[in-house]
């Protein structure tokens, strides 16, 4: 007796229709994983950058500015003390947030401003803003919206994606 080695053609078929059973069940798991990631990596580069900002205007004991690039949160944001720009998120070409949507209270004339004590002022008066961040398509308690208070405090509350 002669020994083969290799599969029959059956077994081949077997395995590509389990494969595509698997595939047609993890394809949409991985979509919605994608857009929670984008949902949640917005969230925190949004909330360590505030952190940041109000961290350098008590340090150097300066106002620093954070705003919208080009007026949209979508795009992306910069830091300054002053005129020198000490970060910037996000790009025209390249937007921070490609599939969601950021909004805010805080826009480019009237930016989010970190006093040297760490409060936060917005054109000279002390104000609570929000920032909002919403990917559409994601799934669970994705949707999240930043708030500062007076003080400069960042407070996240979470609500369901819609």
């Amino acid at each position: 007796m002669k020994k083969t080695y290799g599969v029959t053609l059956i077994e081949l078929m077997v395995v590509l229709s389990i494969a595509a059973i698997l595939l047609t069940v993890a394809v949409p798991s991985m979509q919605s994983f994608t857009l929670n990631r984008q949902a949640d990596r917005l969230t925190q580069e949004l909330q360590l950058d505030l952190s940041y900002a109000r961290n350098h205007a008590i340090t150097k004991a300066t106002t620093v500015t954070v705003a919208p690039l080009n007026d949209n949160w979508s795009t992306g944001w910069t830091i300054e003390q002053g005129a020198l720009l000490l970060r910037q998120r996000g790009e025209v070409g390249r937007p921070m947030a490609d599939n969601g949507v950021i909004t805010s209270t805080f826009t480019q004339a009237l930016p989010l401003r970190f006093d040297p004590q760490g409060r936060a002022i917005s054109a000279g008066l002390n104000t609570i803003g929000t920032i909002r961040v919403d990917v559409p398509g994601c799934v669970g308690p994705r949707e999240r919206t930043i708030s500062i208070n007076f003080i400069g405090q960042i407070v996240i509350q979470e609500a369901n994606c819609s």
